[in-house]
């Protein structure tokens, strides 16, 4: 079992990728892929993804923010998935996240989490890197995929 300093270590690792593959003139871009599951799971749960190909100096590896992004609401009743716009801050020095979304007739709704590395794998595409949450705003639970086009 890996130790916290080896775990941040790969984390530093994986959110440097993302930052010298999203620098300007490097390559294409990134898209982001979450689920945000809610217990009862028709109560906030969500699955939605964006482009999160805009990068901004920050720190040492900066920051990604999301455009048109877009979450549906997971309910179970058949019916059909309920959309809404979804927004995507992530910080790559700490490894933060933070989510806005409203969904049809409610308020703003807002998230944070903290990042914890899982995987890496390499398509031919591109590579996509795997990700959880450490520490959340909430008590939901988080997955997160950012795949570098």
């Amino acid at each position: 079992m890996p130790t916290e300093r080896q775990e941040h270590a790969r984390l530093v690792k994986a959110l440097k990728e993302i930052s010298d593959w999203l620098k300007p003139g490097t390559n294409e871009g990134a898209n982001v892929l979450l689920t945000r599951l809610t217990g009862p799971l028709d109560q906030g749960s969500l699955f939605g993804g964006a482009d999160v190909s805009r990068w901004a100096a920050s720190g040492v590896r900066g920051k990604l923010s999301s455009q048109g992004g877009t979450a549906f609401g997971l309910d179970f009743t058949g019916a059909t998935p309920v959309r809404f716009p979804l927004d995507v801050e992530i910080d790559l020095n700490g490894g933060k996240v933070k989510l806005k979304w409203t969904p049809p007739g409610q308020a703003v709704q807002t998230s944070r989490f903290t990042l914890d590395f899982v995987k890496r794998v390499a398509p031919p595409s591109g590579p996509a890197l795997f990700f959880d949450a450490d520490t959340t705003s909430d008590r939901a639970v988080y997955s997160l995929t950012i795949a570098l086009l």
